[in-house]
């Protein structure tokens, strides 16, 4: 009860404070080791515990992690269906979470931008808003690439994630002026408490913020 009870106030806000329905939500951060996949995870999570069909997207082509979180292959997924390899219902995978579905990043390839900017990557997301009541798109910092900014132009907005002593002020008021400018809705700011063992796991600087390499079926880096 302790950790959902924080993410159901999370999505209630979101929805209070929103003047339409969301149905697309982009989770991302200004720096690394923030803890924004691990929000992400646990805002899906949540929201499929509240009894709607909720579907998980890693967008983080560069390196993703929500196949790991939930223990599941990282092929079949985004790049096999803009590839034409994999219709986007066949590379949907279930989780342990009733009503709560993930397109994983599918197999790791050294264009991520050119795969997230393309016309099949848009159709994804519009597909994916048809068949889920709330979508949340895992990206990577807005700092590191402009890919949350892409996918927010697609999305209802955006949700930054903070991390108390850790996040740069200068650096996320950056972040915020950046989406502003593009006309990307800000959804929210939120601020997350992680331990030392969550952070050993998810931090990695932004210079080294490229694609890992190929990960094997169910394999952890």
């Amino acid at each position: 009860v302790g950790l959902v009870e924080p993410y159901r106030k999370l999505v209630k806000t979101l929805e209070f404070r929103s003047d339409k329905e969301l149905q697309k939500i982009v989770v991302s951060s200004t720096i690394s080791g923030e803890g924004k996949s691990v929000v992400a995870s646990h805002l899906a999570a949540v929201s499929a515990m509240l009894s709607r069909k909720t579907l998980l997207i890693d967008a983080d082509l560069r390196r993703p992690v929500q196949h790991t979180l939930f223990n599941l292959p990282p092929k079949p997924g985004i790049t096999e269906i803009i590839e034409g390899r994999r219709k986007f219902t066949d590379a949907i995978q279930k989780t342990d979470v009733d009503s709560l579905d993930i397109l994983t990043c599918g197999e790791i390839q050294g264009r991520p931008s050119q795969l997230l900017e393309s016309a099949e990557m848009k159709s994804i997301l519009e597909e994916a808003a048809k068949e889920y009541e709330l979508v949340v798109i895992d990206t990577p910092p807005v700092s590191a690439c402009a890919d949350a900014a892409t996918l927010g132009k697609y999305s209802d907005g955006v949700v930054l994630v903070t991390r108390p002593s850790f996040t740069n002020k200068e650096m996320l008021q950056r972040a915020v002026s950046e989406l502003t400018r593009d006309r990307i809705p800000i959804l929210g700011v939120v601020v997350n408490g992680m331990s030392n063992l969550t952070e050993k796991y998810y931090r990695y600087p932004v210079k080294s913020y490229h694609p890992t390499r190929q990960l094997s079926s169910g394999g952890r880096r």
